[in-house]
């Protein structure tokens, strides 16, 4: 395989490379990171919770993502990296990358599911 065709199967792979917005509920704190839009969001979180929970100084085992756009913002359902979203490629679950971010929270703050609805 040549370098070029090396270089499409791997743009292939990852996808547009972004910033991604992360923002700490309630807070004016935010932080962005460099996210492959093909990259999941299992393998987002592999590659960058560790870098979220230092900056936003949370705990790495009760770090929760909230996504951008939901109509009850940070009080939002969280990703649940094993649940039915944590296969799904980031740029799926957004229609355009204007609206795409996180809030960022500790599981103590937001249910998993809201009990609300």
């Amino acid at each position: 395989m040549n370098y070029s065709n090396q270089a499409n199967q791997s743009e292939e792979n990852t996808g547009e490379l972004v910033n991604m917005y992360f923002k700490e509920a309630w807070t004016n704190n935010t932080k962005s990171y460099l996210v492959y839009t093909a990259w999941t969001f299992r393998q987002m979180m592999d590659a960058l919770s560790r870098f979220i929970a230092r900056d936003f100084h949370i705990e790495y085992c009760i770090l929760r993502i909230v996504p951008f756009g939901q109509p009850k913002g940070e009080k939002g359902d969280a990703i649940d990296i094993y649940g039915p979203l944590a296969s799904v490629p980031i740029r799926e679950y957004w229609n355009s990358t204007l609206n795409m971010g996180f809030y960022v929270k500790q599981a103590d703050d937001i249910p998993w599911h809201s009990d609300d609805e």
